[in-house]
């Protein structure tokens, strides 16, 4: 009989160790989450050992075969091999667990599923939750459990990158809700929150953007609701909002991106953060003066005008650097000229003179460029009059 109580090897890697199996990783994170148990050590040589342990998440037998350096050369399991790889569903549905038979039981596995969560062992977690909530499903008045349990198993569906079955968990929770007249305004934004999470994951934004709008509103509504519950719905709707805004930037769609843009402001405003307020009217004015240029190359010169007074303005309530005004007002002059505005032209050349006159030569010359060269503020000013008002000069 072999030897069962050898000590381990120098060098074995030190736990948690990285399992392979198929049961144990989520489709998009390929970090482990399972804990992974040290069995009885099988053998021993100079040049190699040998580990036997028990995954958490799959329950599977893993054999490791291990250098003196501690790297692992080789890693198997039993269960892995009848799955798909990459295939999510088949690893939640290949671990069954037998019905629970009463509530206690149920609310056993729902406490101990949210260890099993909070270790990351996922898998685990959602089998044991919905193996209660078959039982309470079908016997149980508690409905604050049930709630619970689904909402979990919704969770537990969308860390193992099932977005669609987590919503359709979350789903249930709310309508379990609605249906029984709850009056509780942190559980319903939660479920709110949920399923606008699922949404955006599913690539759903304008879904996403109303279910976190209205879990945002209810707190908004609600000065006795959880504060830090508020704060997650509120950051989660600025997220979509940004989002919405990136994507639409991208398409060339600077108008909707605006939009978004100035929503978040409001938020901002509201709760005095000024940090993040003031980032916000920096990218309202880029993108204003991103829409001015396109204006100008589709000839919609009143278009453009606008546009660029709006940048000014936001890149001012921004407190943007002055070269970042300077070029706004620069494309203000030239506007002004093309419409035949002259004493407007004139009058931005002097707020930009006034500009330029606060930065000190070493802040100017290695910032500033103007048709193309780096120049002191009288060569800044020479070239943009002769740019501007070629006659006169």
């Amino acid at each position: 009989m072999m030897n069962t109580s050898v000590d381990k090897p120098q060098g074995v890697p030190k736990l948690p160790f990285i399992c392979e199996c198929e049961l144990c990783f989520t489709r998009n994170d390929k970090t482990s989450s399972v804990i992974k148990i040290w069995a009885t050590l099988k053998k021993k040589s100079q040049d190699k050992g040998a580990v036997v342990a028990e995954c958490v998440g799959c329950r599977g037998p893993l054999l490791i075969t291990v250098t003196p350096d501690g790297s692992a050369e080789h890693i198997s399991t039993d269960k892995a091999d009848d799955l798909e790889k990459g295939d999510v569903k088949a690893k939640v549905e290949s671990y069954i667990m037998s019905e629970a038979s009463s509530e206690s039981e149920a609310f056993e596995r729902y406490e101990k599923g949210l260890k099993y969560f909070q270790e990351g062992a996922y898998v685990d977690a959602f089998a044991h939750w919905d193996s209660g909530y078959k039982w309470l499903s079908r016997n149980s008045n508690n409905l604050i459990l049930s709630m619970g349990v689904l909402n979990n198993m919704g969770m537990a569906k969308s860390r193992l990158g099932m977005p669609a079955e987590a919503l359709s968990c979350y789903e249930e929770a709310l309508q379990l809700f609605l249906r029984n007249n709850f009056a509780d305004d942190n559980m319903h934004a939660t479920f709110l929150n949920n399923i606008g999470g699922a949404h955006l994951h599913l690539g759903n934004l304008d879904k996403a953007e109303d279910f976190h709008k209205r879990a945002y509103e209810i707190h908004l509504a609600n000065p006795l609701s959880d504060p830090n519950l508020a704060r997650r719905e509120r950051d989660n709707l600025l997220f979509v909002y940004q989002k919405i805004s990136a994507d639409t930037a991208k398409r060339g769609n600077f108008q909707l991106s605006i939009q978004y843009e100035l929503l978040s402001a409001e938020i901002y405003e509201r709760v005095g953060n000024k940090e993040n307020l003031m980032l916000n009217f920096l990218r309202i004015g880029n993108l204003f003066s991103k829409l001015g240029h396109d204006a100008l190359g589709g000839s919609t010169v009143e278009f453009a005008l606008d546009a660029f007074q709006q940048a000014f303005h936001y890149h001012q309530k921004a407190e943007a650097s002055p070269l970042i005004c300077v070029e706004d007002l620069r494309s203000l002059s030239d506007i002004y000229r093309r419409l035949g505005r002259i004493e407007e032209s004139l009058a931005t050349l002097e707020e930009m003179d006034k500009l330029l006159s606060n930065l000190s030569p070493d802040e100017l010359t290695p910032n500033l460029t103007i048709m193309g060269e780096k120049s002191s503020r009288g060569n800044v000013l020479s070239r943009i009059w002769s740019r501007i008002f070629p006659a006169r000069l």
